[in-house]
């Protein structure tokens, strides 16, 4: 036979936010680190996401940049060979368009 079980769930309602974890707290915690890294003398600065993102681009550009130079110096040195071998150093005889019948 079968058995049959009860699941029961207890609720709990939900807390109120985190006093530590809302945004004015956060930034001030933010200011607060930063001000403090500005008076410590030889303290490493932590770049903010901004600055990270700026920086990232411009090395995605540059390589955007690198590649796409490299690509159209090779797709040139393909057409100039493939011009060149368009034309011939010697005579050649024409190609019949039809097949002649015997």
């Amino acid at each position: 036979t079968r058995t049959d079980f009860l699941i029961q769930f207890a609720w709990t309602p939900p807390k109120p936010e985190d006093p530590l974890m809302n945004k004015e707290a956060i930034d001030k915690l933010n200011k607060d680190v930063q001000d403090a890294q500005a008076k410590m003398i030889g303290s490493v600065k932590i770049p903010s996401d901004q600055e990270v993102l700026n920086v990232s681009n411009k090395l995605s550009d540059a390589t955007d940049k690198k590649l796409e130079a490299s690509f159209k110096q090779k797709t040139d040195a393909l057409e100039k060979k493939a011009n060149s071998a368009k034309t011939p150093s010697a005579p050649v005889a024409p190609i019949p368009t039809a097949i002649p019948k015997k």
